[in-house]
């Protein structure tokens, strides 16, 4: 790792992390989090796949509780603008 910082600069490295905490522990390239992540927000967002059903479920009847506060905030803003 210190032979391709020397020669190829900091963007010749790539980060390494512990692949285990324990002493002597070996390094290897972190996993693709991000990615397994972006693909999960794809199938709940942009899909209709059963897996996150339940989730989009709870997702609508929580926006839908959601719709009445919010109105009548906007309403309160309005006429308190109004009443000036």
């Amino acid at each position: 790792m210190l032979a391709a910082f020397l020669s190829g600069g900091a963007t010749a490295v790539v980060p390494l992390v512990p692949s285990r905490l324990a002493p002597g522990s070996s390094f290897v390239e972190p996993p693709p989090f991000w990615e397994r992540t972006l693909a999960e927000f794809k199938l709940l967002i942009c899909t209709e796949d059963q897996k996150y059903e339940e989730l989009r479920q709870q997702l609508r009847a929580a926006a839908e509780g959601a719709k009445k506060p919010s109105t009548q905030i906007i309403a309160a803003l309005i006429a308190g603008g109004i009443g000036k």
